[in-house]
């Protein structure tokens, strides 16, 4: 799985934080932590877009959803195809 580092956010999806997000995200840029490329999750609501953080507790480390950036969709399929559309739109 790609991951970046969240010191390399970029600008756009910083707007998009709010202020509690903001204080979430630098303490995890404190604690070294990292947070996902934009991939198909999947809840008791469906499947959706999001991120997720590693989260170390007590000395292991968990992989946790970090947000939502979508709409649920019913099938993993939509959701994989409005991912294919975004990734698209990001090499723009």
């Amino acid at each position: 799985m790609k991951e970046m580092k969240l010191t390399q956010l970029d600008a756009s999806k910083a707007r998009k934080l709010l202020p509690e997000e903001i204080a979430e995200l630098d303490n995890a840029v404190e604690n070294h932590q990292t947070i996902s490329e934009l991939k198909v999750m999947h809840s008791n609501a469906g499947y959706y877009l999001g991120h997720t953080i590693d989260q170390e507790i007590d000395g292991q480390v968990f992989e946790m959803p970090w947000d939502r950036v979508t709409d649920y969709y019913k099938t993993k399929e939509k959701a994989e195809q409005a991912l294919r559309f975004e990734q698209l739109h990001q090499q723009d």
